[in-house]
């Protein structure tokens, strides 16, 4: 049992391709009803395939009452924040809190994004995951200062030649 929901214009322009309300997943031959209806909607991800059709995103959600264009947005706002997340604990190594608390860990993230920026603005471009390590080497007693220095003037000269 499903239901097809039209689309608006703004749901077009937010790349929402269908839309649908179910109730039952499956063949007809499953008679069992979900616990509550769900809702499919088939958003653009732009790419192609080698047919030439474009690659659609299924997105399952519960939210009846939103429309088709707020669900896609909602996703590309929420892969944002993954993104964000996934640079704060793979190149900013911030794996762990150090607290549980909210000022705690607002302190933790705005000093690695500070870190961060201070970083890129002696470098001259962003630092890659290696200039975290050696900043914590440097942090954790197993690097020295002037190594630490060596090694950021070595990548700062790298980035000033390549851009030449």
């Amino acid at each position: 049992m499903r239901r097809e929901r039209p689309l608006t214009d703004t749901d077009r322009a937010a790349g929402v391709i269908r839309d649908v309300d179910l109730r039952r997943l499956g063949t007809p031959h499953h008679t069992r009803l979900l616990p509550q209806p769900f809702r499919l909607v088939w958003v653009s991800t732009g790419h192609r395939r080698v047919d030439g059709t474009v690659e659609p995103l299924i997105l399952v959600t519960n939210r009846l009452d939103l429309d088709a264009e707020l669900i896609a947005v909602a996703y590309r706002c929420r892969w944002t924040v993954e993104l964000f997340f996934r640079w704060l604990k793979c190149v900013l190594s911030c794996r762990h809190l150090l607290s549980q608390t909210a000022n705690s860990v607002t302190f933790q993230v705005y000093a690695a994004i500070i870190a961060s920026l201070l970083l890129s603005l002696w470098i001259g471009h962003a630092p890659t995951k290696a200039t975290y390590e050696m900043v914590c080497h440097y942090l954790s007693g197993w690097a020295t200062e002037k190594e630490l220095i060596t090694y950021l003037e070595r990548i700062r000269h790298k980035a000033t030649l390549s851009k030449k």
